[in-house]
């Protein structure tokens, strides 16, 4: 089923603390949060880009899914009609289509022959830190191998940021089921007696 957006709106832009120009992305009054079914992978751990170690707030990027791409090449669609729609409002000043498809950043990343991707942020600490789950439900910490699992994400986007003429959804992770690969002993079947070589 195609993903809808009827209920999404941009609240008017303002500057943050920081000096970043952004909008408020809300669904009925409500933050948006997007939980995709299907498992994806995660190539690389979250880092930064200055290596800081001492960093709360990092980079994730995450191999789609095709369910996750459908719903953010949705997205986009949806975006450039509303951008086109509300620019005056927003950006301070009517803009074309073709203006608003050329500043706009999607938020699924295709290089070469590689899988799509989404980038997105996650949080280490604070009110906003990522929660991490088991399949049965219960809290637990977060992956030792990054790439050695799967994950369900549950994702918050959050707000359109503006730097200069051009324009992009901020993503967060706020959830990620951990699916760890199921494990076998090499003595399940082992029966009593010597067992040598291809036994």
């Amino acid at each position: 089923m195609t993903p809808t957006f009827e209920k999404f709106a941009l609240a008017d832009q303002f500057v943050t603390a920081k000096g970043a120009k952004v909008c408020v992305l809300s669904s009925d009054g409500a933050p948006v949060r997007v939980i995709q079914t299907a498992p994806i992978r995660i190539p690389f751990e979250p880092g930064n880009f200055d290596k800081s170690s001492t960093a709360t707030r990092l980079s994730l990027v995450m191999c789609c899914s095709p369910e996750m791409e459908e719903y953010f090449d949705a997205l986009d669609a949806w975006a450039v009609e509303y951008l086109t729609i509300h620019s005056e409002r927003l950006f301070k000043k009517p803009m074309t289509k073709a203006q608003i498809q050329g500043g706009y950043k999607s938020a699924v990343v295709r290089k070469g022959g590689y899988p799509a991707q989404v980038r997105a942020k996650i949080s280490t600490e604070g009110k906003n830190a990522c929660e991490y789950w088991t399949s049965d439900g219960s809290s637990r910490g977060p992956p030792s191998d990054w790439r050695g699992v799967e994950y369900i994400p549950s994702l918050t986007i959050r707000q359109l940021w503006q730097m200069g003429a051009d324009f992009g959804w901020v993503i967060e992770v706020t959830d990620l089921l951990v699916i760890e690969p199921e494990r076998r002993s090499p003595f399940a079947d082992i029966k009593e007696g010597l067992c040598v070589a291809a036994c």
